[in-house]
């Protein structure tokens, strides 16, 4: 069926869509321009939206015509962009233990106090917050979503009182800038970002909520999270026009590892770097990297579970029938009426028992189950801090080689009086061995570039530090209970399912021996 378009969506059609302009562009432009009327197409006339369109294609032909000049790269100045390191100092590092990183790559153990900013939090870190989140509805989509409906959902944040409508988007939005912001920390995923079709939303509603409800509790389990500035857009923006210009201008916010844009409580980190803690993390790595044995032998742990649970129900079931059909043979002579009211009562007992194995089978597996579930968010969350932490080494590592390329640039020239040294320096400087011990050599004068190569250094031990620290306090301690209780529920079925073995042969030895003796009585009275 076509669709009739009306005057001011024909109007965007041909001056925005068909033009090539960047909608989600024009959209911003026009929220920050008439945030009062925003994405809503009924509250604009023809001739306000003719001239907002104007004004917007009249900005952009602006800025084309701007040129922006290219900055060449500029050859080195040699001079003022060294640092002379004395023979003696040079020596003594040498005589430190220094870490392998990788083939090429070796690191002096150092420590350092970085200044960062003051911990400023935006929603009082003492507060504890309270969410109510309500079932889904739809609502009209933006200026150019002609006949697109959202789906949001309501959520009152409590004790402020603040109520806002987000969509399943916004909260993957949401992690995305909270994992850019605080890339050493573990972000809960969100399984539900990429669900925009109503019927599987009102399916899955009630786990939705569930996760929406898990999901939001971050800012009351970390709550640095609260000094974001786009956290806080997101609980107490109840506008929707100002949300999507306030929250989604964060979006685009990359992974920034700058040490001295970090937060904390002084407004200093500590960095510290040692062969302790590096050997820590490589055997965490190893664990890691071997874990796949781990979960064979939680698989194998309930599979061994399974196999007793049922062997144990075969077994009551076989002495159940064996029971049933003990009491319709037997022949319906006076002495044998109480043995088989008896044999009746047994029967009603092991039946009992059937049911109660069976309820505790099903409760027991349902939380090994969660449990194993935990397990793996756990270990996804890991890995994805240990990519960071991996993001973080191939930073300094490039940073690295680039300085040491510089320093073979610079140590090529024969002439070391190009560089401009004056008197005093030279004389620092054992000429006569410089080019002997090129290592020597490329030390003593050390380019600007260093104070960069530091930083990312500086940056790969702080994710490194908190790697080690997310694994002790996280996966370590999960991966432990989850094995005890894989032990403890596995022994005490085990125990429970012999015992009832044990029970089973039993009452049978004793029906076989009974059968056995009334067939001879029976034999004696013929």
């Amino acid at each position: 069926m076509t669709q009739k378009f009306t005057k001011e969506q024909q109007l965007l059609i041909e001056e925005i869509i068909n033009k090539g302009y960047n909608q989600e562009d024009f959209e911003q432009f026009v929220l920050q321009k008439e945030p009062e009327k925003g994405y809503d197409l009924s509250e604009w006339t023809y001739d306000e939206l003719f001239r907002i369109i104007q004004l917007y294609q009249q900005e952009k032909q602006d800025s084309y015509q701007v040129l922006t000049p290219v900055n060449e790269p500029e050859s080195p100045d040699i001079q003022s962009t060294y640092q002379i390191i004395d023979k003696e100092v040079y020596a003594q590092n040498q005589k430190q233990d220094s870490i392998k990183l990788n083939e090429k790559m070796h690191v002096l153990p150092y420590e350092k106090t970085i200044k960062c900013k003051q911990l400023y939090f935006f929603i009082d870190e003492n507060v504890e917050l309270q969410f109510e989140i309500s079932a889904p509805i739809e609502e009209r989509g933006g200026i150019l979503d002609f006949f697109q409906k959202t789906i949001v959902f309501p959520i009152q944040v409590n004790p402020m009182q603040w109520k806002i409508k987000r969509t399943l988007q916004d909260f993957g939005q949401l992690r995305n800038i909270l994992c850019a912001a605080f890339p050493e920390l573990i972000i809960p995923s969100f399984p539900y970002k990429d669900i925009d079709d109503y019927d599987i939303i009102m399916k899955e509603q009630q786990n939705i909520l569930k996760v929406l409800t898990i999901f939001l509790q971050i800012y009351n389990k970390k709550p640095i999270i609260r000094t974001v500035a786009a956290s806080l857009h997101f609980l107490s923006e109840t506008n929707p026009k100002q949300f999507q210009s306030k929250f989604y201008n964060e979006q685009t916010l990359i992974k920034q590892f700058n040490l001295n844009q970090k937060q904390s409580k002084t407004g200093t980190l500590s960095v510290q770097f040692n062969q302790d803690q590096y050997q820590k993390y490589k055997d965490y790595q190893t664990y890691l990297n071997a874990e796949q044995a781990n979960y064979e032998i939680i698989q194998k742990h309930l599979e061994q579970f399974a196999e007793f649970t049922y062997k144990g129900q075969q077994s009551l079931g076989f002495s159940i029938e064996m029971i049933h059909q003990l009491c319709i043979s037997l022949p319906q002579y006076f002495e044998a009426q109480e043995f088989g009211k008896a044999l009746s009562m047994i029967k009603s007992h092991f039946q009992t028992q059937k049911d109660f194995i069976l309820r505790s089978t099903k409760q027991i597996m349902d939380v090994l189950l969660i449990t194993l579930l935990k397990f793996k968010n756990s270990r996804q969350q890991l890995f994805e801090l240990k990519s960071n932490l991996n993001e973080t080494l191939q930073n300094f590592s490039n940073e690295f080689f680039l300085l040491e390329k510089r320093k073979e640039e610079l140590f090529t020239l024969k002439d070391l009086q190009k560089w401009g040294l004056n008197q005093e320096l030279q004389s620092k400087i054992d000429i006569s061995k410089c080019f002997t011990d090129i290592k020597y050599a490329k030390e003593i004068m050390l380019p600007k570039e260093t104070f960069y190569v530091n930083e990312k250094k500086d940056q790969y031990v702080y994710m490194l530090n908190h790697f080690n620290e997310q694994f002790d306090q996280q996966f370590l301690i999960e991966t432990d209970k989850l094995l005890s209780e894989i032990h403890f529920y596995l022994d005490n079925m085990r125990y429970y399912t012999n015992n009832q073995l044990q029970n089973w042969d039993f009452l049978i030895q004793e029906y076989e021996e009974y059968k056995f003796q009334y067939s001879q009585n029976l034999s004696v009275n013929a």
